[in-house]
Order: C-alpha cells, then structure tokens, then sequence
C-alpha cells in the first residue's frame, strides 16, 4: 500500500513540475496606424536561446504590401520584428492571422492603435 501511495505521489509530482516549466511567454503584435492606410508593426515572439525563436509569423491581409523588409533582432529572450505597411482601405473589418498558433502553448496580445487625425 505505501508502496503505491509513493508511486502515485512521485508521478504527480512529476506531472505537476513539468506542467509549471511551461512558462507564460505571449507574443506580441503591436499595429499603430500612422495614415490612412498606413501602419508600423511590431512583432515580437518569445525565443530559444540566442539565435532561435518560435515559429510563429503574422499574415497580414492580402491588401497590405511592407514598405521596406521588417528590421529583426534577438534581445532578451525574444526576438522582434519591425516594419511598416500600406493596406489598401486600411484594416477595419480585415483579418490578420498568426501562422503556427495551433503547434504552441503560445498566445497572442495584440494591440491596435488608431490615429485619431481629425478629418477634412
């Protein structure tokens, strides 16, 4: 009886530390609109070490183009991305997608701000 009472403990514990060593570490999806149709991204995934980082890339609607290639580099156990897009008729009512989403425990904050130009 101990006999399997340790056993059961020992795997519980087992389950229970690896569960915790799941750490939270969000991605992050920022989209200021600086125009009309225009917008700076800035993306930033949760990395592996140094050089490596989790597979996780944003598809922006088949209406936008990149300005200028996104600017990437590893920092403090992420790596970021940034750059700047033009969508034709802006983003209201579009999707974006995160492509690798379903393969992690990763989620995804993403925030939206809006220029708030008065109009003419």
């Amino acid at each position: 009886m101990r006999r399997t009472l340790f056993s059961i403990l020992l795997v519980f514990t087992t389950v229970v530390a690896e569960l915790s060593a799941h750490e939270v570490r969000p991605a992050y999806l920022q989209l200021r609109q600086t125009s009309t149709a225009t917008y700076d991204v800035f993306w930033k995934v949760p990395a592996i070490g140094e050089s490596m980082r989790l597979s996780l890339y944003v598809e922006l609607p088949r209406t936008c183009s990149n300005l200028a290639p996104p600017r990437g580099f590893f920092s403090s156990a992420a790596y970021t991305e940034q750059w700047s897009v033009t969508c034709r008729g802006g983003l209201n009512g579009s999707t974006i997608r995160i492509n690798g989403l379903t393969a992690t425990l990763t989620d995804v904050l993403v925030r939206r701000n809006v220029s708030m130009a008065p109009r003419r």
